[in-house]
This record gives structure tokens, C-alpha cells and sequence, in this order.
């Protein structure tokens, strides 16, 4: 809580602001007495003693901000495992296709071997067939 909220000087402001917003007092009235209370506040004595308390313990901010740069190093290195992986998934993912539908490539004459001998078989059957025909 601050000061301000518990100080006179500010339920007086709070006051003059909803006087004016309630259309009790003209703009000017209304600036006239904010800039009195202001003046107010202003020539107050000063507090001598800081009684605010510190939000965190200087020992463990200290001791976070010391191993910040150490899990900075263990995410990098994390992110750097991530990359690699994903790296080498992208490259199988790539490759994998191609050695699947790649063919063994035949020399050329066991090539033309495997085109002949269908047509040679059929060649060979229209013949026995015909034999067959003329033996008859």
C-alpha cells in the first residue's frame, strides 16, 4: 500500500474528482482545488526512513542470476539435439523414397535377355500349336 492511499490528501483528491465527474463543481473549481491539495502533498515533510521491504532476498537473486548462464547452455544445447534430429528425419524422409522405387539397374544383356524371353516363349507356344494343327 502506498502513502498516498492512506494520506488525507488523497481521499480529499478522490472527493473533488467525483464532485466534478458528479457535475457538483465547474472544470475550473475543480482545478483550483486539486492544485491546492497537490500543493499540499508537495510541501509535506519529507520521510526520512525507507520503510520499504525488499521484494526478493539478495542471496537468491544472486544465486538464480548465477546459474541463469548455465541453463542458457543447456537450452542451446537442447536446441542444437532438436535441430540435428530433425535434420536427420528430413534427409531419411528425402532419401527414403528414392531407394524404394530405384530399380537394381541389369547389365545390358541380362536386360535384353528379360525382354526376349517372354516373346520368345510366346513365339515358341504359337509354334507348339501350330504343330499341333498340322499334326492333326
Amino acid at each position: 500500500m502506498s502513502l498516498l492511499t492512506l494520506c488525507p490528501e488523497a481521499t480529499r483528491l478522490r472527493r473533488i474528482a467525483k464532485a466534478c465527474s458528479a457535475g457538483e463543481l465547474s472544470r475550473t473549481e475543480y482545478r483550483e482545488a486539486r492544485r491546492r491539495v497537490i500543493d499540499k502533498i508537495s510541501n509535506a515533510p519529507d520521510i526520512d526512513s525507507d520503510d520499504t521491504v525488499p521484494r526478493f532476498d539478495v542471496d537468491v537473486t544472486q544465486e538464480r542470476s548465477a546459474a541463469m548462464p548455465d541453463a542458457v547452455a543447456v537450452a542451446s544445447q537442447q536446441n542444437r539435439l532438436l535441430w540435428v534430429v530433425f535434420g536427420a528425419l528430413l534427409l531419411a524422409g528425402l532419401t527414403l523414397p528414392l531407394w524404394t522405387s530405384a530399380a537394381p539397374v541389369l547389365p545390358v544383356d541380362e536386360q535384353i535377355f528379360t525382354e526376349i524371353c517372354p516373346i520368345l516363349d510366346s513365339l515358341n507356344s504359337i509354334k507348339l500349336a501350330e504343330d499341333q494343327l498340322l499334326s492333326d
